[in-house]
Protein backbone atom coordinates (compact mmCIF):
# COMPACT_ATOMS: atom_id res chain seq x y z
CA UNK A 1 0.00 0.00 0.00
CA UNK A 2 1.27 3.09 -1.01
CA UNK A 3 1.56 6.03 1.81
CA UNK A 4 1.34 9.94 1.45
CA UNK A 5 0.78 11.99 -1.79
CA UNK A 6 1.24 8.62 -3.80
CA UNK A 7 -1.61 7.15 -2.06
CA UNK A 8 -3.68 9.89 -4.03
CA UNK A 9 -2.74 9.19 -7.90
CA UNK A 10 -5.57 8.07 -8.85
CA UNK A 11 -8.22 10.99 -7.97
CA UNK A 12 -5.85 13.17 -9.98
CA UNK A 13 -6.42 11.88 -13.82
CA UNK A 14 -3.43 13.03 -15.79
CA UNK A 15 -3.38 16.51 -17.19
CA UNK A 16 -3.04 14.89 -21.13
CA UNK A 17 -6.30 12.64 -20.11
CA UNK A 18 -8.24 15.71 -18.74
CA UNK A 19 -7.55 17.87 -21.75
CA UNK A 20 -8.90 14.98 -24.62
CA UNK A 21 -12.28 14.78 -21.66
CA UNK A 22 -12.41 17.91 -21.88
CA UNK A 23 -12.84 18.03 -25.81
CA UNK A 24 -15.30 15.55 -25.62
CA UNK A 25 -17.26 16.92 -23.09
CA UNK A 26 -17.26 19.97 -25.49
CA UNK A 27 -18.49 18.02 -28.55
CA UNK A 28 -21.34 16.74 -26.11
CA UNK A 29 -22.26 20.24 -25.22
CA UNK A 30 -23.38 20.99 -28.97
CA UNK A 31 -26.09 18.30 -29.64
CA UNK A 32 -28.46 16.29 -27.17
CA UNK A 33 -29.34 12.80 -26.15
CA UNK A 34 -32.19 12.92 -28.11
CA UNK A 35 -30.85 14.22 -31.49
CA UNK A 36 -28.21 11.69 -30.91
CA UNK A 37 -30.28 8.81 -30.86
CA UNK A 38 -32.34 10.24 -33.27
CA UNK A 39 -29.05 10.49 -35.52
CA UNK A 40 -28.25 6.78 -34.54
CA UNK A 41 -31.59 5.58 -35.75
CA UNK A 42 -31.26 7.21 -39.54
CA UNK A 43 -27.81 5.59 -39.46
CA UNK A 44 -28.82 2.49 -38.22
CA UNK A 45 -31.82 2.33 -39.79
CA UNK A 46 -29.51 3.41 -43.63
CA UNK A 47 -27.27 0.26 -42.96
CA UNK A 48 -29.81 -1.71 -42.50
CA UNK A 49 -31.89 -0.99 -45.88
CA UNK A 50 -27.86 -1.06 -47.72
CA UNK A 51 -27.74 -4.09 -46.37
CA UNK A 52 -30.83 -5.30 -47.40
CA UNK A 53 -30.38 -4.18 -51.04
CA UNK A 54 -27.11 -5.37 -51.40
CA UNK A 55 -25.19 -7.86 -48.87
CA UNK A 56 -28.16 -9.59 -47.66
CA UNK A 57 -30.00 -10.19 -51.00
CA UNK A 58 -26.50 -11.33 -53.03
CA UNK A 59 -25.49 -13.65 -49.83
CA UNK A 60 -28.69 -15.02 -48.66
CA UNK A 61 -27.20 -18.30 -47.41
CA UNK A 62 -24.16 -17.17 -46.00
CA UNK A 63 -24.99 -13.48 -44.49
CA UNK A 64 -27.81 -12.71 -41.66
CA UNK A 65 -29.09 -10.09 -39.39
CA UNK A 66 -29.72 -11.39 -36.07
CA UNK A 67 -30.46 -7.64 -34.62
CA UNK A 68 -34.32 -6.54 -34.36
CA UNK A 69 -35.68 -4.99 -37.29
CA UNK A 70 -37.55 -2.60 -35.05
CA UNK A 71 -35.65 0.46 -34.02
CA UNK A 72 -37.29 0.80 -30.40
CA UNK A 73 -35.88 -2.98 -29.87
CA UNK A 74 -32.06 -2.51 -30.56
CA UNK A 75 -29.42 -0.15 -29.75
CA UNK A 76 -27.05 1.50 -32.56
CA UNK A 77 -25.70 -1.34 -33.96
CA UNK A 78 -26.40 -4.53 -36.35
CA UNK A 79 -25.18 -8.41 -35.55
CA UNK A 80 -24.00 -9.91 -39.00
CA UNK A 81 -24.35 -13.47 -38.33
CA UNK A 82 -22.32 -15.84 -40.93
CA UNK A 83 -22.67 -19.28 -42.10
CA UNK A 84 -19.57 -20.22 -40.77
CA UNK A 85 -16.55 -19.42 -37.85
CA UNK A 86 -14.04 -19.19 -40.45
CA UNK A 87 -16.57 -16.94 -43.19
CA UNK A 88 -16.85 -14.28 -40.57
CA UNK A 89 -13.09 -14.56 -39.35
CA UNK A 90 -12.63 -14.23 -43.02
CA UNK A 91 -14.62 -11.28 -43.32
CA UNK A 92 -13.83 -9.48 -40.16
CA UNK A 93 -9.96 -9.82 -41.32
CA UNK A 94 -10.99 -8.45 -44.73
CA UNK A 95 -13.04 -5.29 -42.96
CA UNK A 96 -9.72 -4.27 -41.09
CA UNK A 97 -7.28 -5.04 -44.37
CA UNK A 98 -9.77 -2.27 -45.65
CA UNK A 99 -10.07 0.26 -42.74
CA UNK A 100 -13.52 -0.85 -41.40
CA UNK A 101 -13.57 -1.32 -38.27
CA UNK A 102 -15.93 -3.85 -36.39
CA UNK A 103 -16.30 -5.74 -33.67
CA UNK A 104 -16.67 -9.80 -33.72
CA UNK A 105 -18.57 -11.62 -31.66
CA UNK A 106 -17.02 -15.60 -31.76
CA UNK A 107 -18.14 -17.99 -33.02
CA UNK A 108 -19.90 -16.50 -36.06
CA UNK A 109 -21.07 -12.42 -35.50
CA UNK A 110 -19.60 -9.60 -36.61
CA UNK A 111 -21.49 -5.86 -35.03
CA UNK A 112 -21.40 -3.04 -37.08
CA UNK A 113 -22.09 0.17 -34.52
CA UNK A 114 -22.55 3.38 -36.98
CA UNK A 115 -21.43 6.29 -34.25
CA UNK A 116 -23.81 9.50 -34.58
CA UNK A 117 -20.81 11.56 -33.43
CA UNK A 118 -18.62 10.84 -35.88
CA UNK A 119 -19.69 8.48 -38.69
CA UNK A 120 -21.76 9.94 -41.58
CA UNK A 121 -24.17 8.81 -44.26
CA UNK A 122 -21.60 7.84 -46.86
CA UNK A 123 -19.17 6.03 -43.91
CA UNK A 124 -22.26 4.17 -43.81
CA UNK A 125 -22.61 3.42 -47.55
CA UNK A 126 -18.29 2.87 -48.09
CA UNK A 127 -18.71 0.24 -45.48
CA UNK A 128 -21.76 -1.98 -47.24
CA UNK A 129 -19.75 -1.35 -50.50
CA UNK A 130 -16.47 -2.95 -49.06
CA UNK A 131 -18.71 -5.36 -47.07
CA UNK A 132 -19.91 -6.31 -50.09
CA UNK A 133 -16.65 -6.34 -51.84
CA UNK A 134 -15.02 -8.77 -48.79
CA UNK A 135 -18.08 -11.01 -49.44
CA UNK A 136 -17.10 -11.68 -52.99
CA UNK A 137 -13.56 -12.31 -52.34
CA UNK A 138 -14.68 -15.27 -49.69
CA UNK A 139 -16.17 -18.43 -50.94
CA UNK A 140 -18.77 -19.85 -47.86
CA UNK A 141 -15.98 -21.41 -46.34
CA UNK A 142 -14.05 -18.45 -45.21
CA UNK A 143 -11.06 -18.86 -48.13
CA UNK A 144 -10.32 -16.56 -51.02
CA UNK A 145 -11.04 -18.71 -54.27
CA UNK A 146 -8.00 -20.79 -55.87
CA UNK A 147 -7.40 -18.25 -58.60
CA UNK A 148 -6.69 -15.42 -56.32
CA UNK A 149 -4.82 -17.69 -53.76
CA UNK A 150 -2.47 -18.51 -56.67
CA UNK A 151 -2.21 -14.45 -56.90
CA UNK A 152 -0.97 -13.74 -53.74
Amino acid sequence: KEEGAAAWRLSNPPVLQTVSLLASLELFEKTSMAELRGRSLLLTGYLELLLAQGPLKDHPSVLSVLTPSEPCARGAQLSLKFSTPELMDAVFRGLAKRGVLTDERKPSVIRVSPAPLYNTFSDIRGMVEVLSVVLSETDKNGTAPAAKRQKS
